[in-house]
């Protein structure tokens, strides 16, 4: 891929979990000086004064996470994907519960500067959404984040819900208020912290996430297919016919959801068809070649049918992938073929998609 593309990939994600691991800081040390938790090195003002600035950095780096995702050439993020909630071509849901923890953080450091202006109470009142920007910003990491199944990233986000949620059940539990809402309001964070972790556990934890999390659609010389075996007869073929170009990714080892090696392309249909095609391939280094374990393929084809097709790879025939794939319409299983050219030099991916004829 190009190098511009790899740096602003790179500056995403770290930006991304330096600002989750700042968020986590700043809400652990405000919850610390709410419970007056204080030492001879270190007094209580201090846990204030650390708790604003890291707020601040936590916003900060934010900011660069959203910048660097805007200028990446492989997401290919419109302005409007990245502010307005499920306006997203990746990962709609997920992205939403980002952008939200973003105007909502931006909403809590307002609040803050403004606070001799509209009083304590309603500062107060806003400065709780914290916990829903550092549950929001949760469920985004996990969700969209390429990341989210490897060991350190797990760790990351298991390590900042328990001391959160820990500290946040200890300050439930020392409140003023009456001893039957203070249970009831332990046993509610007990059970979203047991149902969040069953939801990662069951979902973006496990492979295959990305088909649920997305409908299939991942984010790419020509990738053989060794071993994989020809496709069998199929229906009547699907009628788009078209071309595509676009840009492709290849991820391998830890940098890989999936582990092995993980081609992306993500690529915009021509020749007529206005649309999207994404490909997600991932397999083993078969001397070279990509030896296909599994993949998955989404079209979404805006015009001239508006049709959406999704299915995988069912074999080779002759230089072209086979595509074993369902039409939104009848869902029923049909084949298209697909060759597929990758450019290392540039990132780019182009080639054609076509109905399958004959057996």
């Amino acid at each position: 891929m190009p190098w511009w593309s790899q740096v602003t990939w790179d500056v995403a994600r770290a930006g991304g979990f330096v600002a989750y691991g700042l968020l986590t800081l700043a809400i652990v040390t405000g919850l610390l000086h709410s419970l007056r938790w204080s030492g001879e090195r270190w007094p209580r003002l201090v846990n204030n004064e650390v708790h604003t600035h890291l707020t601040l950095l936590s916003l900060i780096f934010t900011v660069v996470h959203v910048i660097a995702v805007a200028l990446d050439p492989f997401t290919a993020f419109r302005l409007n994907e990245l502010l307005v909630p499920l306006a997203s071509h990746y990962r709609p849901l997920w992205m939403a519960f980002g952008i939200l923890a973003l105007y909502l953080g931006i909403a809590v450091g307002l609040s803050t500067a403004l606070r001799p202006r509209i009083g304590y109470r309603a500062w107060r009142m806003l400065h709780f959404m914290t916990f829903a920007v550092f549950v929001f910003a949760t469920i985004h990491g996990l969700g969209t984040g390429s990341d989210s199944r490897t060991g350190w990233a797990t760790a990351i986000y298991a390590l900042s819900t328990l001391a959160v949620g820990g500290l946040a059940t200890a300050r439930l539990v020392v409140s003023k208020m009456i001893p039957r809402i203070r249970l009831a309001g332990a046993a509610l964070l007990v059970m979203l912290a047991a149902g969040g972790a069953g939801w990662a556990m069951a979902g973006p934890l496990r492979a295959g996430w990305n088909a649920v999390a997305n409908n299939g659609q991942g984010s790419g010389a020509r990738v053989p297919v060794p071993g994989v075996a020809t496709a069998s007869a199929q229906a009547s073929p699907l009628p788009l016919s078209t071309a595509f170009e676009g840009a492709y990714r290849v991820r391998s080892g830890d940098d890989s959801e999936d582990g092995g090696i993980r081609v992306e392309v993500q690529a915009s249909l021509a020749n007529g068809a206005t649309g999207t095609l994404d490909i997600v391939l991932v397999g083993q280094d078969a001397g070279g070649a990509l030896a296909i374990q599994s993949s998955e393929v989404l079209i979404q084809e805006l015009s001239p049918s508006k049709a959406t097709y999704q299915g995988t790879i069912a074999g080779s025939r002759g230089s072209s992938l086979v595509l074993d794939m369902a039409g939104d319409s009848n869902g029923a299983s049909q084949k298209m073929l697909l060759a597929l050219v990758l450019d290392p030099s540039t990132g780019t991916a182009h080639g054609t998609i076509t109905p399958a004829t004959g057996g």
